[in-house]
């Protein structure tokens, strides 16, 4: 749903190939809001790529609407402030809109400062002078500005990552799209570039989408998330709420990649195969702040239990996750336990 706070709303978008044989975007409805970072996060396939490639009209929709900063962009023409139809300037559009790849796509021939110029030359007509300024500046606040007369060849992946980034803010757009940016980086630097964008979101006002299909790169640096499957959005919203209880199968999966969730078919029956004990799965979200003290009144009521599976993952400084505990003592000291357990968390037989 639109709010005030909307910078893109796009609603109903689809985008079609050979005469509708094949829907990369079957239908996509979300909202990107001023000052978040959204991540799209999605299998091989889902569309992710498409729809960040349609938001600056890289690709063209076959049909829908994306509205940004209140006008509707698929559309030839537009009625500005005054009433007047205009036609839409596409190069004015995607100075406001600025993109890092996952191939970097420098320039070899020319030096650091010069691919930064090029769009501000080409696009803004600014001077060489201000374009130069402009470069410096950007690329002090990437940490780059030592390699200024530099080329792409002499730059690690990394470092032409962070260029690519002072490239994409050059214009001062008020959106950066970066497609699966750091895809082709290793652990450790993959860690350098999401703080970088977070810090450029943070710091510049810039409101920041990321394709991916990691799901790091969500716990990492996401505001919101949004779930692509089949050239749709099949979830969306606040990241924590999303992926602390997940509601579609492909939304499920990519939690599972980070933290185990509750157990079922073959696994379930192994544990209640090797347990003897009365085995339950409890949900750990924020706010049962009363789990711990619960657990400890376990031993009070004569009930043992251990922790027989399960994890526990942090988004945005709040814990969620499942632990399957295997709990010994008494039926009755046990069904009381589970029902005190019941009145903070969600509880489960594992069946």
């Amino acid at each position: 749903m639109a709010t005030s706070d909307s910078l893109i709303q796009v609603k109903n978008l689809k985008k079609h190939y050979h005469r509708g044989a094949i829907k990369a975007l079957d239908g996509v409805t979300a909202d990107i809001n001023k000052g978040d970072v959204m991540v799209v996060i999605g299998p091989s396939g889902s569309g992710k790529s498409t729809f960040l490639r349609s938001l600056n009209l890289l690709e063209e929709p076959t049909d829908g609407e994306i509205i940004f900063n209140g006008v509707d962009i698929t559309k030839k023409k537009y009625v500005d402030a005054s009433g007047r139809k205009v036609k839409l300037d596409i190069d004015s559009l995607r100075q406001k809109m600025g993109m890092v790849f996952q191939h970097f796509n420098l320039f070899p021939h020319m030096n650091v400062t010069q691919n930064l110029m090029l769009a501000p030359v080409e696009l803004k007509k600014a001077t060489k002078e201000e374009a130069k300024e402009r470069a410096i500046h950007m690329l002090k606040k990437v940490g780059m500005d030592d390699k200024a007369e530099a080329y792409p060849e002499q730059l690690s992946g990394g470092q032409k990552q962070r260029v690519g980034i002072a490239r994409a803010l050059a214009t001062n757009p008020a959106l950066l799209l970066a497609d699966e940016s750091t895809s082709a980086l290793d652990p450790e630097t993959t860690h350098e570039v999401l703080a970088l964008l977070k810090r450029v979101n943070r710091e510049l006002g810039v409101t920041v989408v990321v394709i991916t299909h990691e799901m790091d790169v969500v716990s990492s640096i996401a505001d919101r998330v949004a779930v692509m499957e089949s050239g749709r959005v099949v979830e969306q919203g606040n990241v924590y709420d999303v992926f602390s209880n997940p509601q579609t199968d492909v939304a499920k999966l990519f939690v599972a990649t980070t933290v185990k969730l509750a157990p079922t078919g073959k696994e379930a029956a192994e544990l209640r195969a090797n347990h003897k004990g009365y085995l339950i799965n409890v949900e750990i979200v924020e706010g049962n702040q009363e789990l711990g003290k619960v657990l400890s009144y376990l031993g009070a009521r004569n009930v043992r239990f251990n922790i027989v599976g399960g994890g526990i993952e942090t988004l945005q400084g709040k814990a969620y996750g499942t632990l399957t505990l295997e709990l010994l003592g008494e039926i009755t000291s046990i069904d009381a336990a589970v029902a005190e357990l019941k009145t903070v968390a969600r509880v489960q037989e594992v069946r």
